[in-house]
Order: C-alpha cells, then structure tokens, then sequence
C-alpha cells in the first residue's frame, strides 16, 4: 500500500498530508506553527540575522564587563601584596580563595575622602614619566592603565557613516568628490555674505545671512562658508567643526562648508591624535593634560588612544619607577610564585603554561601582558566555511580572492550577448518574416570589457553598450545585464594597485603572485593586533612582503596604509580555488591548458547536439545528457565549434564539460525506525533554518509513531518557501519589493475611491497593469478624474489620456479603463491556456475586443499575422514601440516568437544549500529519489482547481460575516457593505463567490491544505502544466481531420489554426479544453478535506521562557529566554523638599520632554536654566540638540565666577515618578543593593488559582520566576513551576487555598459550553474516546483558544486556528479623516480600530472574551441597556496540551 507525505514548509510553519494513494483517503492532516516574532520579520527581510543576535550582543557586553572586572581583581590582588594598593581602596570582605576571585569587593569610597581629580591624576601620571612617585601612587597609575587600555585593533566593523566608492574608481581616477570630516581649527576670520538662505525651526519664513570663513587647518588657511550665525564670537579661538569640501572631476575644490560636528567619527578623531602624538612626539598623558589645562571640562573617557601608545607610556613609567623602586625589576621569586599561583589557579595545561611563563619573565610581564594588557586569543573558524560542491574535500574561497573575481568576471562577460527582431527571409515559407537573432561577443569586444573590470571596479550598462557597438537601443538590447544594473570588477585587485601606486610594477617584477600574498596577508590576519602598530602582525606580515622596495620606512607606510584602509568582509563563493582553477581556462580568451579529457568529452559531443524540449545537449550516439542549458548557450555552442579553442565559454557549460552533468548527491534510507531520527546535527548557517529542519524531522517522526507507515512504501513531497529557497539578498529584494508593491496599491485605491470603483484585486491589477503602460509622449494625467468623454475627442488633448494600447498603439483614457461596457480589459501576453504564468510580466491592458479577438494566440502571433477585422498597428511600428517602452521579461514576452518550455521545472531547481540541506534530511527516511519537490505556483492552481480554495472560503467565511457587525447601519438594521457576496454571473455564465479582504493566510489550517495539494500532485501534473504550448499542438494534429483543419505547405498547424474564423476556432478551442481538465484525485476530496479541517487542533510550539540545559558535565543550568528587565538603570536620591528616597533615573538632554523639567531633582538651578534657554526656540529638540545644546552650555556661568563656565550638561537626573513617595513600584537589581532597581521585563506565567469555589488569578514575571527557579535549582528541585506557583499563591493578598494550572504564552485552552460540560469531568482516556467521534472533534474545536498575552489580571486569547487578525483600512472621505484626526488631536497616535475594521475592535489582535456575534455587539454598543453579560474565557477554561500532530490531551 503506498502512501505519500505531502510537506509544506515555511519559515515558521509545517503542513502536513498523509495520503493512501491505493485506497484515496486522506489519512491525517495539520499544521504545525513556530512562533517566531521579529525574528522572521527580519529573516523575510533578508537580515543576515540569527534568532538570538540582540541577546547575543548583550551578553557579550556583560561577558567584557565580566573580563574587566577579573582584571580589575588580579591588579588589586598584585597591588595588595607589593603594598601599593591606594588607602581608598579597602576589601568589603577580605581577598576571596583564588578561584573566587571574581566575588572580590571593594567598599564604596568614603565620603569626604579627597580623590584627584582630571588635571591632578593626568599630572601624576606626568610627573611619573621622569620624576619618583611613592609606591602607593604609582598603585594609582598601574589601576588607571586598567581601566582605559586603548584600541587594540582588529575591528572590522564599518563607521556609522559608510563612504560611498566613486562608481568610476579606477587607477587613472584617484579624485575624492566629497570630503567630510571633524576637526579642531582655529576661526581666522569672519564676513557676512550676500548669499542668503531661509531659517528652519523657530526661524522658518526669516531669510539671514551666510557668512564668509577662513580657518586655519594644519597651519594652512582653509576659505568657506556657513550658515553659523555665531562665529565671529570665536574669532582666535579653537572650534572643533564639521568640514565639508566638495570637488569636480578634475579634483578643483568647488566649495567648502563649515558646520557644527553631528556626530564624531572616533576613528579619524583617533588618527588626527595620533598624528598629535607623533608630531610632538608626546605621551597619551601629557597630550590630555594640555587638553585639561586649557579647559579643565575637557572630555577623557570619549577620547580613543592606540593600545601600543598606552603600552608605550606603561614602559616609560615602570623604567623611570624601577630605579627608585627595586621591588619593581627584583621581586622575590617567592612572592612571584604566589602571585602567579593565585591568579592562574586552575589545572588546566592553559593555566600551567600561564603559571608557568610568569614565574619566568617576572613581575613587569604579569602586570602588563598577563593582567592589563592580556588578550584571550581568538579561536579560528575555518570548520565553518562550506565544501566545494565539485571538490568535496576542497573549502570555498572567499569572495574578494583574486582568482575567484578573476573567474567572476569572466562569468558576467561569457553571459553577454544582443538580441534583435530582424526581417530575415524564411526558405520554408518562401517569404520574409520577423525573427529573434542572437549576436554574441566576438574576442575583441570581450577582452574590452576584461580589460576594463581590471581598472575600474564597476561598469555601467552605457560602457558596455559602447564597447559592444549596441547600435540601437530600441531594436537591440542587451542580455545578461540589466539598464540599471553593473558588472563588478577585481575590485581586490585595483584596491591593492591603488595602494602600491608606482611601487606596483617594481614588486610585480619579483612577484607576480603579489596581489595573491597581500590579500592573504590582510585575509587571515584581520584580527591579529592593531592596524596602527607596525610590529602586530597584521601590520608586518603585509611589511615582508614589501621587502623588494628596499626601503624599510616606506615598506612601513604601505603595510599601514593597507592595514587601516583595506578590510576583505567574510564572504564566500560556491567554489573552491582546485574547482576554479579547472574551469576558468574554459571561460577565458584563447584558453592555452586544456586538459587532454576535456578536449575528449568535447570532440565526442560536437558532431551530435540535440536539442531537446527540456533544455539540454545529448550526445545522439551516446545519449549523455551533459546538462540542462539555456537556449542563448546551445545557440552559442552550436554557431562556435572551435569554442576549445577560442574560449569564452559560459559557466555552466565549462562546468558541464570539466564535471559532466552535476546532480545532487543521492542519499540512501538510514533510518529503520522512528526512534531513529534526533536532532538535525548539521550547520544550516542560520538558526532559523536550522530550526525549521528540526521541527520537520520530528513532525515526521510523530507521523510515523501514529500512523506506523513503512519507510520502504512511502514518498514525501515538499514544498519549500521561497524565503527558504532563496539568499539573504534575493529575500531583502523580495521584501523591499512587497513593500513598494504595497505602497503603490495604497494609491492605486485611493485613485479607485475618486473614481467611485470597487477596490476589488482585478481593478488594482487593471489600474496598476494601465499606469504601467505610460510612454513620455502621453504622459498619465495629474489627476484622476481626467480626461472626461467629451475631452477624448479633442487632439490637443490625448497627451493627458494616460497610456497606450500595445496592439492599436490607441491612448487608453482613464475615464474609460473601469467603464460599466467593459471596454478594456487585462489580457495574458502567452495566453494561460498555452503557457503558466499569471505574474504581472504577461499581463498587458487592452481594448476587449481586441482581447477576444487575440483569443488563445500570443502577442507576436497576432500582430505577425496581420489578419485582424480592427485596426491594429504594424509589425515595424509594433516592434519599435516594445522595444521603446517595455522592458525585461515583459518586452521578451511581448516579442517572444517561440513558447518557453519547462516554466515549473525551471521553479523547481532548488539551488539553495538549505533547501538541499532539508531534502537531505528527509532522505534520511526514505531515500533521496523518493523526496520530490514541488512549487507555490503548482499548489495555488491546483488548489483552486480541484475546490480546496473555495473550501476553505466557506470554513473561514463565518469570520468575514462577523466583520459586518463592525460596519453595522442600525437604522437599516443591516451592513453598510457587504463582505460575503455569492451570485451568478449571466455575462460569464458561471457562479461567483467573493469575500471581501479573503486571503487564506488568516487562518494557519491552510498550511495543511497547502500539504495535501503537495501530496496529491503527482508528476503527471507539472509534466502537463510545463507543456501547455506542447498540447495544443499534439491535440491539433492527432484531431486534424476531426476538427477539418487544412494545413498549407507554407503553415505550421498552430497558423492553420490560427487562421480560421472566430467561432470555428473557439468551438476547437472549447473541445481541447475540454480534454485537459485536472480530475479530483479523489472522487469525495472535498468532502474527505472538509471532515479533517473542521475537526483539526492547529499544533502550536509553547513559548516556555525558563528551561532546564545540562552541560557536559551533567550540572543543571536555567536556561533563560526572553527579558528579565529593561535595559534602564534606576537609582534612589533623596527628596531635598520632603526628605524621601525616592526611584530616579538619568535621560540625556537632548531626549529631555517639556513635561520632564518639573520632575528635574535640581529645581532650584539647572532645571530654571533648561527651562529658560528651551523657550527661545520651537522645540526641545531643536534647544538641546547640536547648535542649541553648544549655546546653552556656553552660556552657563559660575555663580560666584561670573567669567567662568559650569561644567557642560549632557545627562539630566529626574525623579521616575511624579508621586512623592519612598514607596517604589520597581523592582529591585540586586538584594544587597537597595538604591539601583530597574523595571521588570516579560511575564512568564498567569497563574490559575481558586478559593472557596472561586478563581483568582495572578501574573509571575519573568524576573521573579528566574530568581525562584534559580533557587529551587540550587536545592536540587526541578519542579520549579511548582516553586513559584507556591511563592506567588503564599503572597497573594486573597489566600487562595489551591493552584489550579498556571498558563504561557501559546499555551491551548478548551472554554467550556456551560458548567455541565461533560469535558470536565473526563480523565484523558474518555476525553481521547470522545474525541474519535468526528461531530464530537469538530464541536470541540471550536472553542480552543490560544494564549496571547497576559497583563493586568486578564488573559488574552484568539482561536486557535487563527493566523492573523482580520484588519482592512476603512474607506474613508478626506472629511471624515479630518473629524477623526480633530477628535484626536493631542494623542500619540489615531486608534487603529478608528481608521480600519478590526476583528477584535479596540482589543486590537486578541480579546479575554470569546469572540463572536455577542462580543462584537458588546463592543460596538452605544450604552450598557444594549450590552449583555459576557463571562471571560479564563473564569471558566481548562488548559490542554496538543502534540507535534495536534493530539489533545487534559494538561
């Protein structure tokens, strides 16, 4: 008995179908969801994102202030037994036992204790550089250099700021356009300009006054303009501002423009220091002291320093100290010895080694390269990097190494050839006729094009169209490169010329492998030390390699120069360099080594191609497929026999002649029994992938436990999503895609609204199908109302009528598009009955008549033939006309003289390595030629085809009713429109069933339909839909004489058929149709599908925050999944006015609301100061952000110093709370600490209990629930639900005597009919009983609800099938929008229910009610008389559990 599994997979969904093909019956169905959130928003974006990066980032960040704070305790530990701990710092409790060391604590500094401040410790630290210091201030410095060690180096990150590459960066172009940059200049002189420009902000409608500048930048003087109003006051002075410099081609400075700095790139602020440092030749302290001296509130922390020059002045002071201090270069070997042991006390061979290599090298080492200074070495990746598909063993090669752009660039070039419609003369037919011909690059153009992508590191499709001679736009056009698009050059290659400048030639003379050994150089040791240290090893392994120069300082500077300006991101190629280096040869010019088999495999070949209908070459004598091709390929293979020779071969060819014909590798059945099948152990690259693998594997798994198939009689068909099968880049082109899609039909709605037309999907498709049509020469009209009948007739006119025809060349005018005579209508390109493809790019606008006298032909049938009864435009005139208007796939098929072939086979290539990946998996089970695949386009159409869709609208058309209620007139007692709509149409001829807003994706059962249409798709299926084109023609000449077709000597069967009348064409057409009709599978398929469906529990993935995980040793750990707290750290201050302690928290000014300076705990200064100076402009934020926070800081002076500053503000310290109370309602960080709190992140768990009859509920947050999990875990307990059930039912104000379940997010609960319901009294086995019977089931269903949410003391749900809210945007007038913004002026945001029908109303996506007739009268009523009494869904549920299937059981 075979049976076949039908998968359908998405990125957070699996459907599943079990099928018994012998008997026809479904045996099972269902969908099985993975809660997914954000995550998959940002995977269908293409967002190279794992499911946890933002916790990841977090602890990482905790993780670094863990490493600190070890270092921080070993120094102290040090200090402590030298005696050179500073007396401020006292032990809370004593030095801990060595592998404690991270619990050590320091006292809080007392108060009153005199502390340095900037100017004084940065001039301790100066006078430590020459002069002796005691030992306990030399403690000092030694903590400083802890606690600010500088850039080590190694960041691969990009500045916030990414600077665009000139798109003509070549060697010959070296010319910075824009120059941006922040530095400290001082202001020379200042004039006020004639030049004007209008204020903005408070200013907005007041003209001022540019002024004139010149600066004085690296002792040169810098001329330019501002908009500054307040520079003369700095005439003399020092300013840091923002430089602006912009330059022609020829590199002529054309202006310069002087602002205040937005943000300050810290990277070339530390480059301009360090040019400070070298210059006057400085230490890091001596250089901020200066700093401090001319401005004692100059900021330190921000400021970042080379780690080697903090490294520097560290050695300076420990030689200058160690003359004074012996015990600094003499330490006894005992303390030594102690202080090593305690620091590194493990036994690992690590530590030993540590331990080890600091008793050797002393007390110097230990402090500086084993404490401050140590960096844990990074560990190497490389076992991530994929295999090559060809050379198994071999891994991939980067994408930026120099062979692989080499053979990318040899790809793009062999893709290139022009395509034209000519007028050639037909031998067969005795007569001209139009026809697609191919010209393909001839050597010269293509060693052009080469020649370039060495020097420039993009080129554009006007370069290449020039080099190609492209001698009309219009007529020919250009394949393998899109208008807009560009071939990428060996970018690698011209950045390291560009780099080298004139040394290039010297060292390439010596070393033609240079360029390799540089990228190498730069590639591997991304990491290894700081790009401004010549003696990291990022820097002088690139130095080595310039040692032909001769000239160690200029080696230096080129080896920095590349360090700190060329960084390779790690990305990947599909091939391995050994795969590349066989078959690039292929695709270059004149290839010189050719293997001797290859020459073979080719000679056997080249005397018998054959085309056949799926694409691909065979060998006549042999029959060896070599591999599926594109048309353009064979016609370049068979119009090219010396290919061998003259070179430029396709890939995919070269591929197939280096490789033969590549096909996946088979894998057989593994697994015997389910028990079999565990985790996916496999690298799927991302997580949520990864994810979506294992969730198949074990759905699979709980198939086969229940329903006890043989792996030996079973096929699984999959059908994978398109987010699945495609890269991150073709998911964030999709994305960006949708949502310009999304966009234009908001408009194209708006426009159907002022033409009083229904936004029904077909007028969207007309009007969007219509505006596409546009040609210059008529333009679409401003506004849509226009043009009217009248105005039609008017010549002057038809430049306002908006879009043409294709086939009369006729103006459509959109007074006419949606007339009620139906005048114009979307017709398919290659009609559906010929080929599949309903997308938008076979889709035209035309008259009606037109398109049913085109009937079943495709566009350049019609127009070629020339035999039509209106008048319809030439084939000159036609061709100029696509060729000028149209573009890619659209222009193709609107020329297109022969039907593709294989449209759904071409679908099915999955190419992805996940997709692979997850068929591999499945192979596993039942082997890999019993996993076949499927596509969306094939399930959709045969879906509707066999009545599923139509099914599934009647299952789910009670929820549309229902949103009438929303809409509801009472005075008519009836909708204001209607969503359901179920007529016949007499024009048609057939029944019409419309549900306003229907999309399936409302509700997560038609994951399970989609399975079941994949099961019963049977190859028979695609083989028929790929060769629509092919079975019109088998039929028209096995049913010749039938249907009396005479065929001329000069015709083809399809032009006889072509040519016949109307009628008699359509009578033959109506009889093939008839023929090809997709049966049912099964004769009661609906019905069977109806019965299933209506008695299925959609199985959803529980969303548990707290879990247990061993470790390898076998210690339990929580395992924490969501957020304890917010990121905000609250403090405790004590009132001045009321003397209470009472929840602050800090803001930066500039995020300082209006409302927020009366809660400012410094009322009596600064919060009168930020008050006063926000009052003369607009907006907070103009007053506290840039030019506005500069002005009110510099006008802040000291009350008894009237001339001089307070220190600057950029954080304000405000009270939390309004109330004035010590009572906080947040919760405290630490229990030792009763000054910092924070507030509570996500709830874990809504807890059910009761008392006397009567439940109560109660909310345990996450916070709560981890530090109670925690503790019961330290005892051993693994119940610890049970832990926080007790801890919460022991609080709780009310007593209640019992838990009775507690409830989490995606959790199942069943709502009982009434307190009688027979299911609350049945034990799991009656309950399962009960079950079996399908009436029963399909009740049953109905009222399990899912958990959403849970706040307050309500728990929120929807029904568990429901995928999605119904939202649809109300059709609102200009004038009602205006009422509802008026009625909600002052508020954050419109209510979404005001401006759209939501299905749960102002509850927005769930409700604690049952939803239904009731629950949407309730909400929609005017006063309580009209509102009944509704119990909530928790006052009454009982919780279930469901299984991978969607079995239920009593939880």
């Amino acid at each position: 008995m075979k049976k076949i599994l039908g998968l359908d997979l998405g990125t957070n969904s699996i459907g599943w179908a079990l099928i018994d093909q012998d008997e026809k019956r479904i045996l099972g169905l269902g969908s099985r969801i993975i809660p997914m959130g954000t995550d998959k928003q940002d995977y269908e974006k293409g967002v190279g994102i794992s499911k946890n990066a933002d916790r990841r980032t977090k602890r990482t960040i905790r993780k670094m202030n863990k490493r600190y704070k070890l270092r921080r305790n070993k120094l102290l530990y040090i200090l402590h037994e030298l005696e050179m701990l500073p007396e401020q710092f006292q032990f809370k409790n004593g030095i801990p036992e060595a592998n404690k060391i991270q619990v050590l604590e320091l006292h809080p500094i007392k108060k009153g204790t005199l502390q340095l401040d900037s100017l004084q410790h940065y001039q301790l630290k100066v006078n430590a550089l020459k002069d002796s210091i005691s030992l306990a201030e030399l403690g000092k410095v030694l903590y400083s250099f802890n606690q600010l060690r500088g850039y080590s180096g190694g960041n691969n990150d990009e500045d916030s700021k990414k600077k665009k590459d000139d798109e003509s960066d070549d060697e010959n172009e070296s010319v910075k356009r824009y120059d941006v940059f922040n530095q400290k200049v001082i202001i020379q002189k200042v004039e006020q300009s004639e030049t004007k420009f209008q204020g903005r902000g408070k200013n907005k409608g007041q003209e001022f006054n540019k002024f004139d500048v010149t600066i004085l930048l690296n002792d040169e003087e810098l001329k330019g303009e501002t908009e500054l109003q307040n520079l003369s006051e700095k005439i003399n002075q020092e300013e840091e501002l923002e430089i602006r410099i912009r330059r022609n081609k020829k590199g002529e400075t054309t202006s310069i423009v002087f602002a205040l700095p937005q943000k300050t790139n810290w990277r070339k602020q530390m480059e301009k220091t360090e040019e400070d440092l070298k210059q006057y030749n400085l230490y890091i302290s001596q250089l901020i002291l200066q700093d401090l001296e001319q401005n004692k509130w100059t900021k330190v922390r921000n400021r970042v320093f080379l780690r080697h020059r903090y490294q520097a002045e560290f050695d300076a002071i420990w030689d200058t100290q160690s003359k004074v201090h012996p015990i600094l270069n003499n330490c006894p070997i005992e303390t030594i010895e102690k202080i090593a042991n305690y620091i590194f006390p493990g036994k690992s061979k690590t530590q030993e080694n540590l331990r080890q290599t600091a008793i050797k090298n002393g007390l110097k080492y230990i402090i500086k390269e084993q404490v401050i200074y140590y960096q844990r070495p990074l560990k190497q990746q490389t076992e991530l990097i994929s295999k090559c598909q060809f050379e198994k063993e071999e891994q991939v090669l980067s994408n930026t190494h120099p062979l692989f752009q080499e053979f990318r660039c040899w790809k793009q070039i062999n893709n290139l050839y022009i395509t034209s419609k000519q007028e050639v003369y037909d031998e067969k037919k005795k007569k001209k006729v139009f026809k697609y011909t191919n010209r393909f690059l001839n050597t010269d153009e293509k060693q052009k094009i080469y020649d370039k992508l060495q020097i420039q590191k993009q080129l554009g499709f006007g370069e290449v169209a020039k080099i190609v001679n492209l001698k009309n736009e219009i007529t020919e056009y250009l394949n393998g490169l899109n208008v807009k698009a560009k071939l990428i050059g060996c970018d690698t290659q011209i950045t390291i010329k560009k780099i080298l400048g004139e040394y290039f030639d010297t060292i390439y003379s010596r070393d033609n492998g240079i360029i390799e050994k540089i990228w190498k150089a730069i590639f591997d040791n991304a990491n290894n030390g700081s790009e401004y240290d010549p003696k990291s090893i990022k820097v002088s392994s690139i130095k080595e390699l310039l040692k032909p120069l001769n000239d160690e300082t200029l080696e230096t500077e080129l080896a920095l120069k590349f360090a700190q300006n060329v960084k390779f991101p790690r990305k990947y190629a599909a091939f391995s360099e050994k795969a590349i280096n066989k078959i690039l040869p292929l695709m270059q010019i004149n290839p010189i080594n050719i293997a001797k088999e290859i020459q073979a495999k080719f000679d056997d070949i080249e005397d018998g191609f054959e085309r056949l209908n799926n694409n691909q070459i065979v060998n006549t004598e042999t029959g060896e497929i070599i591999e599926n091709l594109e048309d353009y390929v064979i016609d370049f293979i068979k119009n090219n026999p010396n290919i061998l020779k003259t070179g430029g071969i396709m890939e995919t060819f070269a591929v197939s002649l280096v490789y033969g014909k590549h096909t996946a590798e088979k894998i057989s059945a593994q697994f015997k029994d389910y028990h079999e099948i565990l985790r996916v152990d496999r690298n799927l690259r991302n997580p949520i992938v990864e994810q979506v693998a294992n969730e198949t594997m074990q759905v699979v798994k709980a198939i086969w436990k229940q329903y006890k198939f043989n792996p030996e009689e079973l096929e699984i068909r999959v059908e994978l999503a398109r987010d699945l099968k495609n890269s991150s880049k073709e998911r964030d082109k999709i994305y960006k895609s949708q949502i310009k899609s999304q966009k234009i039909n908001e408009t194209i709605k708006k426009k159907l609204i002022e033409l009083k037309q229904e936004l029904s999907p077909k007028n969207i498709e007309l009007y969007k199908l219509w505006s596409s049509q546009n040609i210059e020469a008529f333009p679409a009209p401003k506004k849509a109302t226009e043009p009217t009948k009248d105005e039609i007739e008017k010549l002057r006119l038809w430049e306002e009528q908006g879009c043409i025809s294709p086939y009369t060349m006729k103006p459509i005018p959109l007074s006419m598009l949606f007339s009620p005579e139906r005048l114009y209508d979307i017709d398919h390109i290659i009609p559906k009955s010929r080929f599949f493809d309903d997308s938008a790019s076979n889709k035209v606008v035309c008259e009606t008549n037109i398109n049913e006298e085109k009937s079943n032909r495709t566009a350049w049938e019609y127009i070629s033939q020339q035999n039509s009864t209106f008048k319809i435009c030439s084939i000159e005139s036609y061709i100029e006309h696509i060729n000028r208007i149209f573009y890619g796939k659209k222009k193709k098929n609107l020329l297109l003289e022969k039907i593709p072939t294989n449209p759904v086979e071409r679908q099915l290539k999955d190419t992805q390595y996940i997709s692979i990946a997850v068929k591999n998996e499945l192979a596993k089970i039942v082997g890999s030629d019993h996993v076949k695949t499927s596509t969306g386009e094939v399930t959709s159409f045969l879906r509707s085809r066999w009545g599923l869709k139509k099914l599934f609208m009647e299952l789910t058309e009670s929820r549309f009713r229902q949103m009438e209620l929303w809409d509801w007139n009472k005075e008519i007692n009836q909708p204001n429109s209607e969503w359901v709509k179920k007529y016949f149409d007499k024009e048609k001829g057939k029944h019409i069933y419309e549900i306003k807003n229907w999309s399936k994706r409302y509700d997560n059962r038609h994951h399970a339909i989609d399975a079941l249409v994949v099961a019963l798709t049977e190859q028979s299926h695609i083989q028929r839909l790929n060769n629509l084109n092919k079975y019109l023609q088998d039929e028209l000449a096995k049913r010749k004489d039938e249907f009396k077709l005479e065929v001329k000597e000069d015709e083809t069967i399809l032009e006889a058929f072509f040519n016949l009348e109307e009628k008699r064409r359509e009578e033959i057409q109506r009889q093939i149709e008839s023929s090809r009709y997709f049966e049912k599978p099964f004769e009661d398929l609906v019905n069977q599908a109806k019965t299933l469906l209506e008695s299925m529990i959609v199985s959803i993935k529980p969303k548990d925050k707290l879990g247990i995980k061993k470790d390898d040793s076998g210690k339990i750990q929580l395992k924490i999944k969501g957020a304890l707290h917010q990121e905000t750290n609250y403090g405790k201050t004590k009132d001045p006015k009321t003397g209470l302690l009472r929840d602050t928290k800090t803001v930066s000014i500039s995020n300082l609301k209006a409302k927020d300076i009366s809660q400012i705990i410094d009322q009596a200064v600064l919060a009168k100061e930020i008050d006063k100076h926000r009052k003369n402009y607009d907006s907070m934020k103009e007053a506290f952000t840039g030019e506005g926070l500069k002005t009110f800081n510099e006008n802040r002076f000291q009350t008894k110093s009237s001339d001089k500053l307070k220190p600057p503000v950029y954080k304000v310290k405000v009270w939390y709370s309004s109330k004035e109370t010590n009572e906080s309602t947040l919760q405290r960080l630490y229990s030792d600490n009763n000054k910092l709190s924070v507030i509570t992140g996500d709830n874990y768990l809504f807890i059910v209990m009761e008392k006397a009859g009567k439940r109560i509920f109660d909310i345990a947050s996450l916070y709560d629930s981890a530090d109670i999990a925690k503790r019961a875990l330290r005892e051993n307990y693994e119940n610890y639900k049970e832990r926080i059930c007790e801890d919460y039912k022991l609080k709780h104000k009310e007593n209640p005597e019992k838990v009775l379940f507690t409830l989490k997010q995606n959790d199942l609960v069943y709502h009982p009919e009434s307190e009688d319901d027979p299911l609350l009294n049945f034990n799991n086995d009656e309950i399962k009983e009960w079950l079996n019977n399908i009436e029963n089931k399909s009740k049953f269903c109905k009222r399990v609800y899912k958990v959403v949410m849970f706040t307050g003391k309500d728990c929120k749900f929807i029904p568990h099938n429901y995928a999605n809210a119904i939202t649809v945007k109300k059709e609102l007038t200009e004038e009602q929008l205006n009422d509802i913004r008026y009625r909600n002026e002052g508020k954050k945001s419109i209510p979404k229910n005001e401006l759209n029908f939501v299905e749960f109303g102002s509850y927005r996506d769930c409700s604690p009610y049952p939803i239904g007739e009731a629950f949407i009268k309730n909400m929609t009523a005017s006063n309580k008389i009209e509102k009944q009494e509704l119990k909530k869904i928790q006052d009454t549920c009982i919780k279930l559990e469901a299984d991978w299937l969607g079995n239920i059981s009593k939880a």
